[in-house]
Parts: C-alpha cells; structure tokens; sequence
C-alpha cells in the first residue's frame, strides 16, 4: 500500500537541492580514462571554453541562497584551474559553503621530469614552481574542506617521476598529495552528513579488480605512509570501503573501491564486468536522488546534489542521465522552478516532465528510491517494446533521461494511473 501524503508534504517543493553543486569546471585533463563520464581526451577539449569564473560565483550564489551544504569541483581535472579555484573557493566560503574537489592529483604533486612534461599545463593553471604543501596549505587557507583523490590503474603508474609518462600520474606523486593532506589535517570527519569523511581516496579499476589494480592503490597509500585498519565488502563486485590510518595516529583516509561498472563509460566495457538488469528486473533499480527528504543527509537539512558539467549542462543526476537546464542560458532557479511544475517546454522540456514525475512517484506514491524500478514496472506493462534491450548499467537510465520515445510513453503511462501534473 502507497504511503498517504500530508497537506505539508504536498504543498512542499518536490526539487529543491541543498546538498551539493557538482560543478566540473573543465573538460581538460591531464589524463584519458575510460571510466570517466566526460569526453577528457586532450586533444578533443584543447579548444573547448571552460565555464567562466564571474558565472561560476553566480552560479555559487544562488546555491548559497536556496541553503545548499556545499560544492564539489570536478572535471576534467579541475586543478588545471587551480588559481582560478582557490578564488572560486574563498567566494563560497564567504557566502557559507564547504568546498570538496576530486582530483587525480597530478597538478598537485608534480615535480622532476614528470613537472617538466607538463609545464604548459602546469603554468596555465597556476601551480608551476610550487610545492605541493604551498599549494595545498593556499587553497585550505581559501576554504578548502576536503579532498577526493581519484585512483585508477588506466592513469596511474608505479614509474617513478622521472620515467613516467606525461598523461599517467606516477603513485608517488599521488601519495605525496595524501600525505600533505594528512599532516594539513584533512583525515577527519566533517561536522555535516551531507560533506562526510575530509579525506578519501576513491579507486577505480578499468576492468576487474585484479593483482595489478590492487598493486597500484597499496603503492599510493604506503607512499602517503599509511596502513591498513579495516575493510568492508560493498555492493559492488571487487569493491568495498576500507579504513587506512598513519602510525602517528594523524587522522585516516576513507578508500573506496569501486568497479567501472559504476562510473563513467560503463558502456563500452565488456558485459562481464557489468551488473546486468533486464526485464522485471529492472523494476529493482534503486536511485539515491529519489531519496525522501526525512531520510537524507544531516535529519534531512541537505537533501540532493545539483550538477552542472563543463558545458553549463545542469543535471539531478551525477551521471547526466537527466538534462534539466543549462546555467549559459537561465539561472539555477528557473530550472528548479520548471522541474517542479513539470513544463515541458523549451529544450529540455521532455525530461523535465519525467523528472517530474519521477520525483512525484518517489515522494508522493510513496516508491523513495525505487521510483525509477516502479517507472519502468509501468514501462513494461502499457509500452513493453520499448523496455525490450534494455539493461543496466547505465543504458536504462539513459533511456529514460534521454530517449523522446521511452519518455512519452512514461508520461502516458503515469498520468494514466496517476493523473497528469
């Protein structure tokens, strides 16, 4: 039976984001992997305009005033902005919120042959000369709260820094970046939820996670001078959260372990290395944004991300499966508006309808984070053509987020049984 609804509960906004804006602030970056959700190959972003610092502090305002936590820049590789950032981040400092980045570590850390090779990309950012402490100690000075350093065995290499490659990030330089980060403070927990563990290294594997992969992430970590504590099995084939700490007892690192299935271009990986869900059995898909708000982060104070890619693209979903706006044309709150009246019109009009109501599956029909299983329960019952073929990870989603077709007949099929919005 479907939860009631109170008279608050209806009147209150079904999208409102106060987590986190997810903002990439380049497409560029110092490396080619295929796990990673945007196109960062060098040579296809070299001309490519980054979103501007004076849209960024707009963008940052507005997030401020609807009570957002904080924000989290990524990329591309967002210290190749790194200048530009430590500004950006005294910004949202002055108007109260925490500042995350998630990096590879590479513009951080270099240094010997391996600086040289990136030179241009070094001095163009800002961080050419300087050590990784001066960098690191500057940009916490600004506001900077905490620290995602990316791993991954398709851009790091255990070649030391002077017989690295230019585009793979030597695991000393990495573990370096770590180890200043320690001694700077950051591997405690933050004071909010929503902002959780100051200092976490989030590795990947471009394929299973075999001897090699774990050989890389084991060689970062003890560069940083940490040890292992614990462990705990993840939902995710070969992954899992573990807990390292310094023998000096000066805080510890979450790592989290993480097949590509999960992140970025699952797609084109083979389907071995995939979790599979096809038929019935993707009315089982679970979706954290549709979380209900009394069981988010902080008691439900910081409810939902916001992200914008390196194009302006504003999306629910960290993965851009559901285009909403973009932030070169409107400001933040008339996107939020549109989704929550559910207009389908202007350019992402079919996706704001289904968002919406999505949104209103999960929070007024009761379904929470199963509201994209229960759209398509509804999906293979009135248009079971469409849903034929189509499978996780990713590609359903997609579909639903970007497929005219599998959204008109979603909207159908809800206001069919719900009524229309």
């Amino acid at each position: 039976m479907h939860q009631q609804t109170t008279t608050q509960d209806a009147q209150a906004p079904l999208y409102m984001p106060t987590a986190q804006l997810k903002i990439a602030v380049t497409g560029r970056c110092t490396n080619d992997c295929a796990i990673c959700f945007n196109d960062t190959r060098r040579a296809d972003n070299s001309s490519r305009e980054d979103l501007p610092s004076k849209l960024l502090e707009e963008v940052l305002s507005d997030g401020a005033a609807m009570g957002m936590a904080g924000v989290y820049w990524s990329g591309g590789e967002p210290t190749l902005r790194y200048r530009e950032l430590v500004e950006l981040t005294a910004h949202a400092r002055a108007l109260g919120l925490a500042t995350s980045v998630v990096t590879n570590a590479a513009a951080l850390g270099a240094r010997g042959a391996y600086a040289d090779k990136n030179e241009a990309l070094l001095r163009q950012a800002g961080a050419w000369g300087e050590s990784t402490r001066t960098l690191l100690e500057t940009w916490q000075r600004a506001g900077l709260t905490r620290v995602f350093v990316s791993i991954d065995n398709s851009h790091n290499t255990l070649r030391g820094v002077d017989a690295a490659p230019a585009n793979r990030v030597p695991t000393e330089v990495a573990g370096r970046v770590i180890r200043v980060l320690l001694e700077l403070g950051f591997g405690v927990e933050h004071e909010k939820q929503s902002i959780g563990h100051r200092l976490r290294v989030s590795a990947t594997a471009s394929g299973a996670w075999v001897k090699g992969s774990r050989r890389v992430l084991d060689d970062v970590l003890a560069r940083a001078g940490l040890r292992h504590e614990s462990s705990a099995r993840g939902g995710v084939e070969g992954g899992g959260v573990e807990w390292w700490g310094t023998e000096a007892d000066a805080g510890r690192v979450l790592v989290k372990r993480l097949q590509t299935s999960k992140v970025g271009a699952a797609l084109i990986l083979p389907e071995r290395l995939l979790e599979r869900r096809r038929g019935a059995a993707l009315e089982q898909i679970r979706c954290g944004n549709m979380r209900p708000r009394a069981q988010a982060h902080d008691g439900g104070a910081h409810h939902q991300d916001l992200s914008i890619n390196h194009d302006g693209e504003v999306a629910l979903c960290g993965n851009f499966m559901y285009p909403i706006g973009n932030i070169r044309e409107e400001r933040i709150g008339k996107i939020i508006a549109r989704v929550n009246s559910g207009s389908d019109r202007g350019p992402h009009g079919s996706t704001v309808a289904v968002l919406h109501r999505l949104l209103r599956v999960a929070q007024r029909h009761g379904h929470g984070e199963l509201a994209i299983g229960e759209a398509f329960r509804m999906l293979r019952a009135s248009a079971p053509a469409l849903v034929e073929g189509l499978s996780t990870e990713g590609g359903a989603c997609t579909a639903l987020g970007r497929n005219p077709r599998v959204q008109e007949a979603f909207v159908r099929a809800y206001d069919e049984r719900y009524g229309s919005c």
